[in-house]
């Protein structure tokens, strides 16, 4: 048999500038109807509650929950053309399960993934080093991030009977956690952060992330409305704390006491990864319990005016497309070690209080993707965030609480 020949270093940075070109040139036709589905929704509702981040978007075959960005084009085309459900597949499942879409259109989804394009060295560059041309496994292997686009049909776009398996997902539907099943998944985000966690009972019970001390400080539990608040509290503040040059390198954290767009970004993207992950474990967030996250949210911002800024963003749909992708890098990390740390957890004890869907997420073999688990070496076109003067680095010691 044929071995297909492997791909130069060249080669696939080609593939990575042309899918990128590609990718943006796609999502450059879709800015104005986000635009248009934003500003047609409620201006005072926050931008992470628009429907399109609430619904949970589901492929029925594989079991996958689409992610923050494809939510907004899923959700934009579920407006354009009618679509009542939010199930989406690709031809080649709809055919194997028996089901037909003869004569329909597909529309598309994006899919990320880490190209490898070579090794560097102590001391080398990337690039100029042993690249993957070579079977060279010494070294430290450098990624890029790429793109594709990939065409995926509405469950409504075929007919036919539908299968077992596929009735099963949509009977799936989310349910409010029992306690025991939160504390479960609370302690596991605790066992899995990358940051120390200490409970305080000053300054009015605030909960924030410290970027200096790279600490998250936390009200005690009995401050909290629910154990489904504090997991989500949690898990918002957590998301931040993937925004260090260490981890996912954000630039609105760290210019966070800089300006209002920056803070109103980063909050954007803390909000959106925190309801990923609650949205991923299928557990539900009556619209009274998202009122309560809402209005703890902004008191616990008193100090930055960030909700007029927030407001704002309906009117920038690009930043809340960018957003969404840097959203969706944080959550695919936090559930992918979730997730790990779980099912170790459910193979020593299988009375494990988990719900009935993570149970089902845990017997599976692999996760529905790797995520970026700290950048792999960052090649020379990336940018990188501004390193802080040490004057702005003491300055933001004194005052900056996320």
């Amino acid at each position: 048999m044929a071995v297909a020949k492997r791909k130069s270093y060249k080669e696939k940075k080609e593939y990575i500038d042309n899918s990128k070109e590609k990718l943006e040139g796609f999502l450059a036709h879709k800015v104005d109807s986000i635009h248009a589905m934003l500003k047609s929704e409620n201006p005072d509702v926050p931008v992470w509650n628009s429907p399109c981040f609430k619904i949970r978007y589901l492929n029925p075959v594989s079991g996958t929950v689409y992610n923050l960005e494809n939510s907004m084009l899923l959700s934009m085309l579920g407006k354009e053309k009618g679509f009542e459900l939010p199930y989406y597949l690709t031809a080649k499942q709809g055919y194997d399960a028996g089901l037909s879409n003869k004569g329909e259109k597909g529309d598309f989804v994006v899919h990320h993934f880490g190209m490898q394009i070579g090794f560097v060295k102590d001391g080398e560059k990337p690039g100029a080093g042993g690249n993957d041309d070579q079977d060279n496994t010494e070294g430290k292997a450098i990624y890029r991030r790429a793109s594709k686009l990939s065409p995926v049909f509405n469950l409504q776009q075929f007919t036919g009977e539908l299968p077992p398996k596929i009735k099963a997902q949509m009977a799936q539907r989310a349910k409010i956690p029992t306690p025991a099943e939160v504390q479960t998944v609370l302690q596991s985000v605790m066992d899995t952060m990358p940051t120390p966690l200490k409970r305080h009972a000053g300054a009015e019970h605030s909960n924030y992330f410290s970027p200096s001390e790279d600490t998250i400080y936390m009200a005690p539990s009995g401050y909290f409305k629910s154990d489904l608040h504090e997991l989500s509290t949690l898990l918002h503040e957590v998301s931040h704390s993937y925004g260090v040059a260490s981890r996912k390198n954000r630039e609105s954290l760290a210019k966070y006491a800089q300006s209002d767009e920056h803070r109103a970004y980063e909050e954007l993207v803390a909000n959106l990864s925190a309801q990923a992950v609650i949205k991923h474990l299928n557990f539900s967030i009556t619209d009274g319990m998202r009122d309560q996250l809402d209005d703890a949210f902004f008191k616990n911002h008193q100090t930055y005016d960030v909700g007029w800024a927030l407001k704002g963003l309906r009117d920038k749909p690009d930043q809340v497309f960018k957003a969404a992708a840097d959203a969706d890098r944080t959550a695919n990390e936090i559930i992918y070690k979730l997730e790990n740390d779980l099912k170790a957890k459910y193979d020593l004890d299988p009375t494990l209080p988990v719900s009935d869907f993570i149970k089902q997420r845990l017997s599976r073999a692999d996760t529905d993707s790797t995520p970026q688990v700290k950048a792999p070496t960052i090649s020379p076109r990336d940018s990188a965030v501004e390193t802080p003067t040490p004057q702005e680095q003491q300055q933001k010691k004194r005052t900056l609480k996320i």
